[in-house]
């Protein structure tokens, strides 16, 4: 079987954390996302 690793953030201990537990990348992606203000600028 062959296994494969993700290099997204530069951080060897990071990476690994995120190719280990699959559900940290994704909540990590969540949180990274740019809510926009119905409102507009202020």
């Amino acid at each position: 079987m062959e296994s494969w690793a993700l290099t997204i953030t530069g951080d060897i201990a990071a990476d690994t954390l995120l190719t280990d537990y699959p559900f940290a990348l994704l909540i990590g992606m969540l949180l990274d996302q740019r809510v926009r203000d119905p409102a507009g600028p202020a």
